[in-house]
């Protein structure tokens, strides 16, 4: 499960809410995953997976 689908927001709006331009996140960024709620990202994380272990989508 991801992170869009943990929190049910879309990855649109996580990567609006982090100044992303593409999917790609990287080890030791923390990320806003809600407008209020962080997760700070480890090595070998994707956004795909980080969205599925908290049951988000990634669109």
């Amino acid at each position: 499960m991801g992170i869009s689908q943990t929190y049910k927001v879309s990855v649109e709006d996580i990567k609006s809410w982090n100044d992303l331009s593409s999917d790609a996140i990287y080890a030791g960024e923390t990320i806003h995953i809600s407008q209020e709620e962080h997760y700070k990202v480890k090595s070998g994380d994707t956004l795909s997976g980080i969205a599925q272990k908290y049951d988000v989508g990634v669109k």
